[in-house]
């Protein structure tokens, strides 16, 4: 549990000490998203157009020694 809570710090930490590539910056479409799960926690957040958001998670890796950052956006598979 405390993983989760500096992870969640060192997030906020590094989004909000992130330059924008654009003049205009993503802004949050809702809250934190903590998942508290037995093996691996998580936390996501989706940023830009609720409709079609851009979704940051930040998660522990599978060694435990870092972090991985993720990003993804919804999208149509090609057929």
């Amino acid at each position: 549990m405390l993983r989760c809570e500096i992870m969640v710090l060192a997030s906020s930490a590094i989004v909000r000490s992130a330059p924008p590539a654009s003049s205009e910056s993503l802004q949050p479409a809702g809250k934190w998203d903590l998942d508290y799960g037995e093996t691996q926690c998580m936390a996501t957040r989706n940023f830009g157009d609720a409709a079609h958001p851009i979704t940051l998670a930040i998660r522990q890796s599978p060694n435990g020694e870092t972090y991985e950052i993720l990003v993804a956006r919804s999208g149509e598979a090609p057929e």
